[in-house]
Formats: C-alpha cells, structure tokens, sequence
C-alpha cells in the first residue's frame, strides 16, 4: 500500500518535540537565573546591613536572612528542578506513546493500542514497538535509552518517595557516577545546577536520532511500496510556469 507520509500525524511528532525542547530549555534557563538573582539580592541585602551595624548584632542579622537565603539558593531551585524532571519525563513517554499509536493506525493500518502499550514496563513497551514494529536501529540510539531508563528511576523516586532512593539503587548511584549533576545524598536524589541542562541535551541527540530512523524506515517503505501520486489543484502546473514534460508522482485534478 501506497501512504502520503508527509500528511501522516505521526510522521510530524518527533520534530514536532523537538520544537517544544527548545521552549522547555528557555522556560528553564530563565527560572535558573530568577533564582539566582533572587540569592544575590538576599546576599547583598544581608551585607549591606552587616556592614553598617555592630559585631554584636550580626547573629541576629543573618538569622533573620538565613531562611530566606536557604529558600532562594538551594529549596526553590531544587524543587524547581524536581518538577521540571518530573514534567519532561512525562511528556518525552506520552510523546512517544503518542508516536506508535499513530504509527500504528495510519502505516500498520490496525488499532489505536496507546492504552496497550502504556499499561506496565511503559518505556520497555516502547523500545519493543520501536525495534519490532517501526524497524528501528535501536543500537543508534542505546546510549540516549539507558539515560531515558534511568532518569525513569529518578523520577520514580520523586513520586513515590519524595526523592529518596527506596528502588534500583545501584542503577542510580551508577548513573550519578557518570553525571556529574546527579546525586545521591543520604540516600535521597539531589539534582544539581546543570542537571536539567544535561538531560534536554540527551533527549534533543535521542530525538534527532529516532528522527533519522522515521526517516529511513519511510524512504525504505517507499522503495519498496512506491510513492503515492499527489493530486495538484486544476491550473497549479500552468500558474507555476512548470514544463509539460513528465512530473514523477504528481497528477492533475480532474
């Protein structure tokens, strides 16, 4: 069977998560710098008073800034973090929960199986579909797909346990090892300045390149199946000045 991709809804969902990236990276630099301002100004504030009064009241100075300050610098943007893993994590599923049930109706022409696919191992269901269904090269994209899985296992720990580390503890401590912004600190997840930074950047190299194998699983379908012919409106090849030599795939109105 013949399929018009290009007016396929699946065929526009990755790049089309790629765009929303780009908006999520803004949204989270701004808050980064919000908070670091609002520490700075706090920090200023406190000094400014400790520099104009005596030794024997600066106790008392820093205790009335000291909550204030701890809020600005380490909770706020902690908890800002935390949400925004959380957030992403679960739009990056959906998203592709989003992609095999498109890909499903509109190229494998059978049901809608997003509710299939998302009841238990979510992401594990995905990389089957993907590797058995849509044909991808799952070796391209490994690297990407273990960090998905374990940034999984954080966000698990967010939920369930407010961040302490209760499940896949030595999956987490590994994958802290090897990300510098991640750790794990009396057994609770601590989500460093740039770890947010790190885990957009990942998922912008996984979609680019589950992007190229859309692409190469479409240009193989096309080589074997051929490529549909596109009706033109009636007078478009006149109007466009293009030659009446022969159009590979196009066909006039009738």
């Amino acid at each position: 069977m013949k399929i018009d991709f290009f007016a396929c809804s699946f065929f526009h969902v990755l790049h089309g998560f790629k765009r929303e990236l780009h908006n999520i990276k803004n949204f989270h630099s701004h808050s980064e710098i919000y908070w670091e301002n609002v520490g700075d100004e706090i920090q200023n504030s406190m000094n400014g008073e400790l520099n104009d009064a005596d030794k024997e009241h600066h106790e008392s100075i820093v205790d009335a800034y000291v909550e204030e300050l701890i809020y600005a610098q380490s909770v706020s943007p902690n908890f800002h973090r935390e949400t925004i893993l959380v957030s992403l994590y679960n739009q990056v599923e959906f998203t592709l929960l989003r992609y095999c049930s498109l890909f499903n109706q509109e190229v494998m022409q059978q049901h809608d199986n997003f509710d299939k696919l998302s009841n238990r191992s979510v992401l594990k269901n995905i990389a089957d579909y993907l590797d058995y269904t849509c044909r991808f090269n799952s070796d391209s994209y490994h690297e990407e797909w273990q960090y998905l899985r374990c940034i999984k296992f954080i966000r698990n720990c967010l939920i369930h346990s407010n961040g302490i580390v209760l499940k896949n503890f030595d999956d987490i401590q590994t994958f802290c090892n090897e990300n510098n912004h991640f750790n794990i600190r009396y057994k609770s997840i601590d989500i460093e300045k740039g770890a947010i930074d790190d885990f957009i950047g990942v998922l912008f190299h996984l979609f680019e390149k589950l992007d190229t194998e859309k692409d190469l699983f479409v240009r193989s379908y096309v080589a074997q199946y051929g490529a549909p012919e596109i009706p033109l409106p009636n007078g478009a090849l006149a109007a466009s000045g293009t030659s009446s030599g022969p159009q590979t795939n196009i066909k006039k109105s009738p």
